[in-house]
């Protein structure tokens, strides 16, 4: 006779469980049970990221801007890069007008003298965008983090926010609560963080 044992896991989907799992029944690739995304090879460092400045700061909102500050970081010379060549194509905008102007007839020779202005000017049209979309996948796995993982669930932060997982419970038509009524609910939410966002 054959005897087939079968083992299943119904429990919270936190990465430490997911690991413990893995190694202590030896399942390959059983991390796969979170959905990290397209972009895995990014995101599950980026867990690991926050994760370890949450073990250092003692809070996950403290983590998150932390690890969103040592990503611009890395990226600053790609975006003062981007930046500059912007700042290159704003230079020799009356130039590229100019042309567009003189040869408005003939797209052909219109499409001639830009490239022999970029050439001139030492200029790359792509060459800011290039930096900006290698970002991209960054920021989408960050997002994907916070996202999926179950670790940051109803964990605090400082002041009125008492779970980083739920919406901001301040309202700008209450003046975030100084005022004793609660916002209407037709009117759309505005919480302190998007006026905090919208000031910086």
């Amino acid at each position: 006779s054959t005897t087939i044992e079968s083992e299943i896991f119904a429990g919270a989907k936190e990465v430490s469980t997911i690991n413990a799992y893995e190694k202590d029944r030896h399942i390959r690739q059983f991390d796969l049970l979170i959905d990290w995304g397209w972009f895995y090879f990014i995101t599950k460092p980026m867990f690991w990221l926050i994760d370890t400045l949450y073990k250092f700061f003692g809070n996950f909102g403290l983590a998150i801007l932390a690890t969103t500050v040592i990503v611009k970081a890395i990226f600053f010379p790609l975006a003062n890069k981007s930046y500059a060549s912007m700042a290159n194509m704003k230079k020799v905008q009356p130039k590229m007008v100019e042309i567009r102007e003189k040869y408005a007839d003939d797209k052909m020779k219109q499409q001639q003298a830009m490239m022999e202005l970029y050439k001139t000017e030492k200029i790359n049209p792509l060459a800011g965008c290039w930096p900006v979309a290698l970002q991209i996948p960054v920021f989408f796995s960050l997002y994907k983090v916070l996202y999926i993982t179950i670790e940051m669930r109803h964990a605090p932060f400082f002041g009125w926010i008492h779970d980083l997982a739920a919406p901001d419970p301040t309202s700008i038509f209450n003046l975030f609560g100084l005022l004793p009524f609660a916002a209407p609910a037709f009117l759309p939410h505005m919480g302190a963080w998007a006026v905090v966002m919208g000031i910086t």
